[in-house]
């Protein structure tokens, strides 16, 4: 009997899912990499009543060219940067 365990494909942080880079060359972990997250109409009501919302999509861009390089509307990702 063997014992193997399934790998899955992706890692367990964004970084290890989203390989994009910016022209400058950073990944979505450098320091110049901001995250903005964008809410839905429920969510921005369930923050004004003091839930923690989830985001609906993450977008990141760099902060030292400006250019958005990378967005995830994937569940995991989304709660990863709530707030």
């Amino acid at each position: 009997m063997t014992n193997t365990e399934a790998v899955s494909p992706q890692g367990l942080y964004p970084v290890d899912i989203i390989t994009a880079t910016c022209n400058c060359g950073h990944k979505i972990d450098h320091e110049f990499v901001g995250v903005e997250r964008i809410y839905g109409f429920w969510m921005n009501l369930a923050q004004f009543l003091g839930v923690t919302p989830i985001p609906r999509e993450v977008v990141f861009y760099c902060r030292k060219c400006g250019k958005e390089f990378a967005s995830s509307m994937d569940r995991d990702i989304c709660d990863y940067y709530s707030i």
